[in-house]
């Protein structure tokens, strides 16, 4: 994940979390290939590597705020895991433009 989604996530949660840049390392030797590093958002779980909207759930799952716990829990349900996948690649495909509108929105990550 990006430096300021790790940041957001390691202040939201009861869990640190890296950049890429500062996890690279355990990346690579959980298998993860040095081309496919800024493909996704991958997480370190008990459960070993997941990526994509499994990693974001994975965060959230830990959120120190409820509902945040809660929304995972739902989405990551059997048949709602497909929902979840199509909403991480829809805010993958347009970080930047979610990026630049939460900046002139006046908030940030």
């Amino acid at each position: 994940m990006c430096s300021a989604l790790a940041h957001w996530a390691t202040r939201t949660t009861n869990a640190t979390f890296r950049s890429i840049q500062a996890g690279e390392g355990e990346l690579l030797a959980s298998g993860v290939e040095p081309n496919d590093l800024l493909a996704a958002a991958y997480a370190i779980t008990p459960d070993g590597l997941v990526r994509g909207a499994l990693a974001v759930l994975a965060a959230l799952s830990v959120a120190t705020v409820p509902w945040l716990r809660v929304v995972a829990a739902v989405l990551k349900q059997p048949a709602l895991k497909p929902l979840a996948a199509a909403g991480y690649r829809v805010v993958a495909n347009n970080r930047a433009r979610i990026s630049s509108v939460l900046r002139r929105l006046g908030m940030r990550l």
